[in-house]
């Protein structure tokens, strides 16, 4: 498809936040081109403009190429610097890192929700290659590597959160970031990656990256009572805002249990009926005008039936134009959650998550 494209990563949970981090791409080097010191290029400054042997992010450096920036408005009083394609390898990912200077560290509270901006702008006849399977999973998009550290526990753990551009989400990606229960949760490297169909002579511009803090999110975590006075007939209809007495725009599933989120320490926050049931009762959470997000290796499950040490009542999470982070592993697992989509976005925040 041969057409100006742009893609934001834009978040439209809520009014009431403040912008946080930013980083952005106005002041540029020269430097020596890394593969040939004869060469001269331009990188932004803190940045930088790669590629690799096996597009990969942090594989060995492609040394048979110069990538380097151009001015793209040459008689502006403002330059703006893009990524020149005619220097790079079409066949192989073009990586743009920065790492923040430890003056700098990017650290996190605990249990948070951000709203993550960041965009891509091609210019004229640029097609850029959508979905997996590209070297390390996406072919275009940006991921976060972020490193979680707790006095708690003797041992860290590093994460890596994926945002794809694909060729449907273009303009309406609605992208979200939860930290993890740790105290500190450091974003140690941003990575913008660009996946080529083909060669091509034009431009792309990254344009800032920032964050916004969003209003503090209810956590939810062991065990959910689920009020009687939902029930209709044979099944419990709630909004997500009525899950608890605590309305926020934001609910946030938990990693309650002791221990670092792991395929073998997972998290299953239980919706219990006030009054028992002896019989499996659908519990629906219709998820319209809040937002449910999930740590790591953390669950929604129905509670279990009366007189039954297995069997759970089922969970129907109904989707409608709202927004849903998940970070890692199934959202569908043990207990019979079940997913309808109405309307809205699921965004997938880990190569494993999946439904």
């Amino acid at each position: 498809m041969r057409q100006p494209l742009l893609f934001f990563f834009i978040s439209m949970t809520t009014f009431c936040f403040g912008q946080f981090i930013v980083i952005d791409h106005i002041n540029v080097d020269s430097i020596p081109c890394p593969n040939d010191s004869d060469i001269t290029v331009y990188q932004y400054r803190n940045w930088e403009l790669y590629q690799t042997e096996d597009n990969t992010w942090n594989g060995d450096r492609y040394t048979a190429s110069c990538p380097n920036l151009i001015n793209n408005r040459p008689n502006g009083s403002t330059p703006r610097y893009d990524i020149d394609l005619s220097t790079v390898d079409p066949s192989k990912a073009i990586y743009l890192t920065y790492t923040p200077d430890p003056m700098d560290r990017q650290i996190l509270p605990a249990d948070r929700v951000y709203a993550f901006n960041a965009s891509l702008s091609p210019s004229e006849f640029v097609d850029l290659q959508f979905g997996r399977g590209c070297g390390d999973e996406i072919c275009s998009g940006v991921f976060l590597i972020t490193e979680h550290r707790d006095s708690r526990y003797t041992e860290d753990f590093t994460c890596r959160t994926d945002y794809p551009f694909t060729d449907i989400n273009r303009c309406n990606l609605l992208p979200c970031y939860s930290t993890e229960k740790t105290e500190e949760n450091e974003i140690t490297t941003f990575v913008y990656k660009i996946s080529l169909t083909e060669a091509s002579d034009a431009t792309v511009y990254p344009s800032s990256i920032y964050f916004n803090y969003l209003d503090e999110p209810t956590l939810l975590s062991d065990s959910v009572i689920i009020s009687e006075s939902l029930f209709n007939q044979n099944q419990y209809d709630l909004g997500l805002s009525q899950i608890n007495e605590n309305w926020s725009y934001d609910y946030l599933v938990t990693h309650f249990v002791e221990g670092l989120p792991s395929e073998t320490n997972q998290a299953f926050t239980q919706l219990i009926p006030e009054v028992s049931k002896s019989v499996p009762t659908p519990i629906n959470i219709s998820v319209g005008y809040n937002n449910l997000n999930y740590q790591k290796y953390s669950h929604l499950i129905g509670g279990l039936v009366e007189g039954n040490g297995t069997l759970r009542h089922p969970v129907n999470i109904v989707l409608d134009r709202a927004e849903m982070c998940i970070a890692d592993m199934e959202l569908i697992s043990t207990g019979g959650t079940n997913m309808i989509i109405d309307g809205g976005q699921i965004n997938f925040l880990d190569m494993k998550a999946c439904l």
